[in-house]
């Protein structure tokens, strides 16, 4: 990889375009200012507990990756008020945004005044991501790791460099740490590692490396969740929602015969118990139409009086050591119904969820005025007394998030749209199309497949999973918007 000093040349773009900063800082008070007055609790789920108590025992194998938990922990000491965190979440929501804005800019050598503000407009109208900095989950933090982790490959596709390359690496881990969906993240970084880097034996190496990142991340995780819960699982939610997924097609089988073939015991103690129990479920399970999360939290459904059954026959086991356990032989249980039932599965899930990708529900974002009444762990951790009535005083966010769910089919059209053109132009303006231009369009295009076909698979998508394909979709058709230009001046010279 070039050694090469690219400071100069982006600081004198940001010192150039400073305005857009004092814009920016204007936007962000204005907007925090709004959001604290209006919302003065920060919003709180039941998982927001869940963050908190692991934050405080620093244990593996929780029901959710320890990363925004460790997030928490540090921003509550230095202030415990909820108000504090929203702050601190706006703050590098809008430093990663105000990062990518410039990083554009500098990439691409952008000059039209029109695609500066064009861009600038995009990324300040983002309300749900705004939204969700009032929102004490890891879907800011997750969001600004992988705006930042897009500016940090654009600046590699311009100028490859080993400091690029590390910082590249730790927004990876950390984007890992945070969700594990983000180990898709690899598959578009290789891809520019083999487009930009000149040497043979580099390509591979900077490949190799950021696969082992992970691995030896995966095998820490490991290690640490069967030193803490007794079970040696990198994920053990992920088991359990891969099995929530895999029933979506049992009410299409014949289920006077075993769901799988196996000698395991245990999976065949979770395949009874399945198929014992639907005809008491089955009115509990989705329509053909239709996805649903709700197989790992619902009493009412065969995941969870499975787990409370095989742990009241293994009673030595605490809850959370169970629950990784049982995610293990959930992942097992899963994994064979799909490879057994593959037509059945993308018929009742994948397709399905492939229409919340195109029209996702808002899911967590409809609730605030709902959930007023968190629990002992939000309640202690925010010092929010017990009469406090944890409401917001104006409500006024509500309706704009629900226009905003109608943006992604307008997203998703922009997208091909810009996927048409840039197919169809590819090889008729190779004057215009420099090969910065051609491999920053790869790697977008390939971290919104990837990112898109990731999303489908693992779990019933809300709009909070998608935002990274929004900031995606947004460079690459803003890039698109700048090849037009390109290809319009060298056609009149």
């Amino acid at each position: 990889m070039n050694k090469l000093n690219t400071e100069t040349s982006f600081f004198s773009v940001v010192k150039k375009e400073k305005n857009f900063i004092l814009y920016f800082t204007v936007f962000f008070f204005l907007v925090g200012a709004l959001i604290n007055y209006c919302y003065p609790y920060i919003d709180n789920t039941s998982d927001t507990g869940g963050y908190i108590r692991w934050a405080q025992e620093n244990k593996y194998g929780g029901t959710r990756p320890l990363g925004y938990s460790h997030f928490i922990d540090f921003i509550h000491q230095i202030n415990a008020s909820s108000a504090f965190l929203f702050w601190s979440q706006l703050f590098l929501f809008f430093i990663s945004l105000l990062i990518n804005f410039y990083v554009v800019l500098f990439v691409f050598d952008i000059k039209s005044i029109g695609l500066k503000w064009t861009l600038f407009i995009s990324n300040i109208f983002f309300i749900s991501g705004i939204y969700s900095a009032n929102l004490a989950m890891s879907d800011s933090l997750f969001l600004d790791l992988s705006i930042l982790l897009i500016s940090a490959v654009l600046l590699f596709i311009k100028r490859p460099n080993a400091v690029i390359f590390i910082s590249i690496l730790i927004l990876l881990l950390y984007s890992i740490k945070i969700r594990p969906i983000a180990a898709v993240y690899p598959g578009s970084l290789i891809l520019v590692f083999f487009l930009c880097i000149k040497k043979k034996y580099l390509k591979f190496l900077a490949s190799a490396i950021s696969i082992i990142v992970i691995l030896i991340y995966v095998n820490y995780v490991k290690n640490r969740t069967e030193e803490d819960q007794g079970a040696r699982v990198f994920s053990s939610f992920g088991g359990w929602q891969l099995a929530s997924n895999a029933l979506h097609v049992v009410p299409y089988l014949n289920l006077n015969n075993p769901i799988i073939e196996t000698d395991d015991e245990e999976l065949q103690f979770v395949d009874s118990y399945v198929r014992q129990s639907y005809p008491y479920f089955k009115h509990k399970y989705p329509k053909s139409n239709e996805v649903s999360y709700e197989f790992i939290w619902i009493d009412s459904l065969p995941l969870r009086p499975a787990f409370y059954t095989w742990r009241n026959n293994n009673r030595q086991l605490g809850y959370y050591p169970a629950w990784n356990y049982m995610g293990d032989i959930y992942n097992r249980f899963g994994t064979e119904v799909i490879k057994k039932y593959p037509n059945l599965f993308l018929r009742y899930y994948i397709l399905n969820n492939t229409q919340r990708l195109i029209f996702p529900p808002n899911e967590v974002f409809d609730h605030f005025a709902n959930t007023g009444s968190p629990g002992t762990y939000e309640r202690n951790w925010f010092n929010w007394s017990e009469k406090e009535p944890i409401q917001p005083r104006h409500d006024v966010f509500r309706r704009l998030l629900y226009i905003n769910q109608y943006s992604y089919p307008v997203l998703w059209v922009v997208f091909l749209l810009s996927l048409a053109y840039f197919l169809i132009y590819i090889k008729t303006c190779s004057r215009c199309l420099s090969p910065i231009l051609f491999h920053s369009s790869i790697f977008l295009i390939s971290f919104i497949l990837f990112y898109s076909m990731a999303s489908v698979f693992a779990a019933p998508i809300n709009l909070r999973f998608l935002f990274p394909i929004r900031v995606a979709i947004i460079v690459f058709s803003f890039l698109m918007i700048h090849f037009y230009q390109l290809k319009k001046s060298v056609s009149k010279k």
